[in-house]
């Protein structure tokens, strides 16, 4: 859904309208107040629109998800607390595929990679034997172990194939305990597929990047299954029977707990999805590997149903805000579109503007607020001619010659720009229009300043181009001597803008400029 770029429309108009039919209201909560700020500074696109809307909704089913957890605490408190409590005794200090019995090792160690000198600028030898060497290794094995794992689960619960239940009172009628309120035994099992290559590589690109090489060995859920309970009583049976089975070997090629993962400690201290994780070693023919089997509430597997949904949009957030509010205005600005374009010399991407966006002759040819300049200056600077001859085709003439002498900040036209980037062909294509041409001719400040740039750049081919076409001979050329520019007013360009007034015409440029061909 997110894929769809209407999450990324603007609406602030319609959000400015409907602010002016709302009344004032005072509000003295500071979490909403900070909320109001975040808002503020965001851009007013319709993903944050979802956004509030999924925030509302997730609360909603938070607050579901207490009231539900409530009811099961109440059936009976000394279980709720043994359920927070729950823990076994940590077998490993570490646990990693690579350090267990009969784990799957690196041939290779970090260092013999590095120091063999294999990595360079665009192969790394450590990642490549990671996740192109060691983690198929691993995904292979889990897929060979994966039937007798299952197996393996269903039978300590005896899970009826069919229905995929159990019910834990029938192995022991006569237990009072079992027949309280609201304990019903029943267990529901719920197989999990193989961690994918792909979602494996990207855990430990992400979650196990600081970790030990290979790093593709923190990864300890590539076999997974889940058990789902209706009350907190049958879910703790069931981590004893469990936790029992593989002490006393009965259960099958489960052959270890390596980690337990008690998420309710940290419900207790803020309400939030939680489970009971065991990391258990399965036998392999060749080698053993860690899986997982998670042990669920069914109220909070209902809570994590709707929450991933819900979560799928949250986690967008940080995109939003890092990256699409930043990037995406540069993206969506025509403006910016029209210079890239300039820069670029992209006729199509113009007539797409024109066409598509509506643009006209004038905003083809507009000033940038910021820098002064008109897309003319880039392109003659580049040398797009075959860009300013498109331009020139649609663009009133009037409009195009006057722009073509608007300076920039720093008091730069586009065809003193053109002389900077020893634009041959720009300039022919310029000085080939008459008006342009008689333009120069007549204005003493604009010939001063192409003969100044003309000695500043200097090309030869170009220099005798210009002062030929220009019909700048030796004697013209003096008498720019005598011509001083006049002065802008203050602070009309920026402080880094030639002084042109304070420049003057050389004996040298003269004798450069009129050097002839052999």
């Amino acid at each position: 859904m997110l894929s769809s770029t209407i999450w990324f429309k603007d609406i602030s108009a319609k959000q400015d309208d409907e602010k002016k039919d709302e009344t004032d209201e005072v509000k003295n909560d500071d979490a909403a107040a900070a909320d109001k700020d975040d808002e503020k500074q965001r851009p007013s696109l319709l993903y944050y629109e979802l956004l509030k809307l999924v925030q509302a909704q997730s609360d909603d089913e938070l607050k579901a998800l207490e009231k539900n957890l409530d009811v099961l605490k109440r059936q009976n408190v000394n279980d709720w607390h043994q359920l927070i409590e729950w823990d076994i005794p940590d077998q490993y200090e570490v646990v990693r595929q690579d350090l267990m019995p009969n784990g799957i090792k690196a041939k290779y160690s970090d260092k013999q990679l590095y120091e063999q000198g294999s990595s360079s600028a665009t192969f790394h030898a450590n990642r490549f034997y990671d996740y192109n060497e060691y983690l198929p290794q691993l995904v292979l094995l889990a897929h060979i172990v994966d039937d007798e794992f299952q197996k393996s689960v269903q039978n300590i619960f005896s899970i009826d194939k069919k229905t995929n239940t159990a019910n834990l009172n029938a192995r022991d009628p006569d237990d009072d305990e079992k027949k309280a309120p609201g304990v019903d035994g029943v267990v529901t099992y719920s197989r999990g597929p193989v961690k994918l290559i792909e979602r494996a590589q990207a855990k430990s690109e992400n979650d196990y990047v600081n970790e030990a090489f290979p790093t593709s060995a923190c990864v300890l859920d590539f076999n997974r299954c889940t058990l789902v309970f209706n009350d907190i009583s049958t879910m703790l049976k069931a981590l004893k029977l469990f936790v029992d089975k593989i002490k006393y070997y009965q259960s099958g090629s489960i052959i270890g707990i390596v980690r337990d993962k008690n998420g309710f400690e940290e419900y207790v201290k803020q309400p939030q999805y939680a489970d009971i994780k065991l990391n258990v070693l399965i036998r392999g023919t060749t080698n053993n590997i860690i899986g997982e089997v998670q042990f669920l509430l069914k109220t909070m597997k209902r809570y994590k149903d709707k929450a991933h949904n819900l979560y799928s949009v949250q986690r967008q957030q940080e995109y939003f805000d890092n990256s699409v509010t930043k990037i995406l205005p540069k993206l969506l600005d025509e403006d910016k579109q029209l210079f890239v374009a300039g820069n670029m010399g992209d006729e199509k991407a113009i007539l797409k503007l024109l066409v598509l966006n509506n643009k006209s002759e004038q905003d083809i040819v507009k000033i940038d607020e910021e820098s002064g300049e008109s897309i003319l200056q880039n392109a003659c600077y580049l040398g797009h001619d075959k860009l300013l001859r498109f331009i020139g085709s649609f663009v009133p003439e009037k409009l195009f010659i006057d722009r073509l002498f608007d300076a920039s900040q720093h008091d730069l036209n586009a065809i003193e720009a053109g002389i900077m980037g020893r634009s041959v062909l720009s300039l022919r294509y310029l000085l080939s229009i008459d008006a342009v041409k008689e333009r120069c001719i007549n204005d003493k400040d604009a010939l001063f300043r192409i003969v100044y740039w003309l000695y500043r750049a200097y090309d030869k081919s170009m220099s005798l181009y210009v002062i030929g076409t220009l019909g700048l001979d030796e004697v013209k050329l003096r008498e720019l001597q005598k011509h001083k520019c006049a002065k802008p007013e203050e602070g009309k360009f920026s402080e880094f803008a030639k002084r042109y007034w304070e420049e003057s015409i050389s004996d040298e440029m003269i004798q450069r400029l009129c050097v002839k061909t052999d």
